[in-house]
């Protein structure tokens, strides 16, 4: 049992399934941890992420070396037991499936954690290249960002209403859209961290053509005096900006090259 992954999800195993605790698995796992203060910091991570994740036992949506490493664990499990005895029997079988339930979850949980560990540096490494650039050019850049890369929606509806309520809840400031675009189906909106404060976007379906509305406090990028909407384009976008005094607005397809609607009209 060399792998610190093996050890770790014996004794989560053991601890969801009390019938496991007189293995002598369980008993090798337990004594490998209680000897190795590295161990058993990783120990205290796993049971709090399996607490705070008790539903997560996919492996459909894990990288692909993070399924790899699922199987061969489960095959290295697998040959061993079929060492002993040809056919599995009851017991076996209960085993091996609690062992391997815990190890999914387990490996989840890295897998999980490692990608919040990169996207946190990913933003930190973004913040520090923007950080120098004036704000309007860091909004222009966000913008294409998070369409090009596709967006989270935090609160779904089909009422823009609703989402512009929500969104003055997380604190964005009231939001001011032309009466055509907030009669659309909406889908959903978000709000984003940016150096220089918040973005907010509300997602609308335009008889099948996906708009993203981006807003942002038009104090905060220098643009407080009222603008008329200006067409221009970010990326392979088009893209129609204006301001309120209050608000700076963006509006943008999801797909490159679509014709955005003359909703000021």
């Amino acid at each position: 049992m060399n792998s610190h992954h093996d050890i770790l999800a014996r004794v989560l195993a053991a601890e969801d399934h009390p019938h496991l605790l007189e293995e002598p698995e369980f008993r090798e796992a337990k004594a490998a941890v209680d000897s190795s203060s590295e161990l058993q910091e990783a120990l205290d991570d796993a049971r709090q992420f399996s607490h705070s994740h008790p539903r997560l036992m996919d492996v459909s949506g894990m990288p692909s070396d993070v399924r790899e490493r699922i199987a061969a664990a489960l095959h290295r499990e697998k040959t061993a037991v079929l060492q002993e005895k040809e056919v599995l029997g009851p017991w076996d079988v209960r085993r091996t499936f609690a062992w391997a339930a815990s190890l999914i979850l387990l490996l989840a949980g890295v897998a999980v954690l490692s990608t919040e560990v990169l996207e946190r540096e990913d933003r930190r490494e973004r913040n520090l290249v923007l950080k120098d650039l004036p704000a309007l050019d860091i909004f222009h850049i966000e913008v294409s960002r998070l369409v090009s890369q596709g967006m989270p929606l935090q609160e779904q509806s089909r009422s823009a209403s609703q989402l512009v309520s929500w969104l003055g809840e997380q604190g964005m400031q009231d939001i001011s859209a032309p009466a055509h675009l907030m009669q659309t189906p909406a889908l959903g909106c978000a709000q984003f961290k940016a150096p220089f404060g918040k973005i907010g976007v509300v997602c609308f379906n335009d008889d099948g053509t996906i708009l993203h509305l981006f807003m942002v406090c038009a104090k905060a990028v220098g643009e407080e005096k009222r603008m008329s909407p200006r067409e221009f384009r970010i990326g392979e976008r088009p893209a129609k900006e204006w301001s309120d005094g209050e608000n700076l607005y963006i509006l943008i397809p999801q797909e490159p090259e679509t014709e955005l609607p003359e909703i000021f009209l």
